[in-house]
Order: structure tokens, then sequence, then C-alpha cells
């Protein structure tokens, strides 16, 4: 991830062994804080621009964006779903990841 140490990407993804694969967004961010990055907000952001993580943007469907703009439409779309089923957005973790990390579909 640009900006970021090597090993701390590798224990931000490694926090995330053995977790659900479809967390609320509390989980993943506490989950990121784990691994003892200071700015869980420009982490998480990476994580989604890596497609590491995907948002729900729509009931069951996840948008894994890696640039900018498309993070911003990702996040108006998991805000207005959030206003409509009165629960906070979840994220995925893609699953080409998953087997390493053990994560159960």
């Amino acid at each position: 991830m640009e900006g970021s140490s090597s090993d701390e990407l590798d224990n931000v993804l490694l926090e995330f062994a053995g977790a659900p694969h479809t967390m609320s967004l509390t989980e993943a961010r506490e989950i990121i804080e784990t691994a003892g990055v200071t700015d869980t907000d420009a982490v998480f952001s990476k994580l989604l621009r890596a497609t590491f993580l995907g948002l729900e943007t729509d009931e069951g469907e996840f948008d894994y964006p890696a640039a900018e703009q498309t993070e911003k439409r990702a996040r108006v779309l998991a805000n207005k779903l959030e206003r409509r089923s009165g629960r906070e957005p979840r994220v995925t973790v893609h699953p080409a990841f998953r087997p390493y990390l053990g994560i159960k579909d």
C-alpha cells in the first residue's frame, strides 16, 4: 500500500486471519487498530483501494473501489444503504485473500 511500510501492511492483513469474511465497518476498524496503526481511516481507505476489502453498496453487493473517485461513490452508496437498512455499513474480505488468511466462506 502506498505510504505504508511493508511491515505495517503485513501486520494489518494478518490481523484479519480467521476473521469472518463479512463484518461491520466497526469490526473492520477494530481489527485495523489491533495491528497498531495510528491512522485507521487512512489504512481502511488503502485496504479498499487495494481491493482487499469491499464495501457493501447494496444489500449483499460489495464494491471494491480501486481509485479515489470510485471509493467516494462506494462510500455514498454505503451511507444510503445504512439509512435504508438501519444498520451500519459492512465490508467483506476479497475472496482471493480468504484461503491464505484462513477465512471461511
